[in-house]
């Protein structure tokens, strides 16, 4: 336990506990002001055009490049339990309009309780603007604008960046620069397309929602199998068969799936395997796996008893 009278030894002798601690704070002063003029911790965002050069009243595409360090994300146009989504203010050249971030889909991030959805290592949201018919062939425009997003870890810090990116422009027409030819085509690859055949309906009910779809539109081919889901409310976990045209077989199958070791006390969600392997995962932090019952050998008229005669 030290008191204020205690020396701090140094290679010049000794310093009172004070005059120590005023050096100390001397020498990690401007570290941490840079620390705290750092306006994107952890991250970085730029401006990527997907072509070399644009043309007038010709539409085109740029990227709003978030990159992030290990272990940290950012979030999706719908968070979800908690979280900001990544905003835009542009300041562009009179007459250039920009649409609506095109928004890839999002990875789902758990943070007992809490699950959000949003991206780590990097991102690309894409934006289409639209220039003016008038522009000067041979002349520059420069694109720029204010990134503001949240980064998070275990701690959640707000961030921005002022972006900007000088584009030519040229009457004729230019491809895709090519060192960026990837990144445009792996993120188009991953914004969800409407299905403008399916039909949704949802509806509150007593225990919770009710959420119908009619994917029945012409060239849609939705996944066949058995489906399970839960009743979150009443703890309960359901399933029902899905041959590609009709819903059957709705069965509860609480009693069935009940462990034997363990118990689900309360169902947080479930989850799938690079095999199919289905996890129902308790918010109490245990983890059951779906095991399907072994064929009983003999059993003839599958009633689960070996038959003898």
């Amino acid at each position: 336990m030290f008191s204020r009278s205690n020396p701090i030894s140094t290679r010049g002798g000794s310093l009172p506990l004070g005059l120590a601690l005023t050096a100390v704070a001397g020498l990690f002063g401007p570290v941490l002001g840079a620390q705290e003029e750092d306006t994107s911790p952890n991250s970085s965002a730029r401006l990527i055009p997907e072509v070399s050069a644009i043309q007038p009243g010709e539409s085109f595409t740029v990227a709003i490049l978030i990159e992030m360090d290990p272990g940290w994300h950012s979030y999706w146009r719908n968070a979800g339990d908690s979280g900001l989504p990544t905003e835009m203010d542009w300041d562009l050249p009179e007459g250039f309009s920009p649409g609506e971030i095109q928004w890839p889909y999002p990875e789902r991030i758990v943070a007992y309780p809490l699950v959000d959805y949003g991206y780590s290592h990097q991102v690309a949201l894409l934006v289409d603007i639209e220039p003016p018919t008038e522009l000067e062939d041979g002349s520059t425009v420069r694109l720029a604008g204010r990134v503001d997003w949240l980064i998070c870890e275990r701690i959640c810090l707000p961030a921005f960046q002022e972006v900007e990116v000088p584009v030519r422009v040229s009457a004729e027409a230019h491809r895709a620069a090519p060192e960026w030819a990837g990144l445009f085509l792996e993120t188009r690859d991953r914004i969800p397309k409407p299905l403008p055949e399916w039909e949704l309906s949802a509806e509150v009910t007593e225990t919770g929602y009710r959420l119908e779809v009619d994917a029945t539109g012409e060239g849609v081919e939705p996944p066949e199998g058995v489906y399970f889901f839960a009743d979150y409310v009443l703890n309960q976990i359901w399933s029902f068969r899905w041959d590609g045209a009709n819903l059957t077989e709705f069965t509860e199958r609480t009693a069935e799936l009940t462990p034997d070791v363990g118990s689900i006390q309360d169902i947080a969600s479930f989850g799938e395997d690079a095999r199919g392997n289905v996890y129902i995962v308790d918010r109490g932090g245990e983890i059951f796996k779906l095991v399907p019952e072994p064929e009983v050998t003999g059993d003839l008229d599958g009633d689960g008893i070996v038959n003898l005669f």
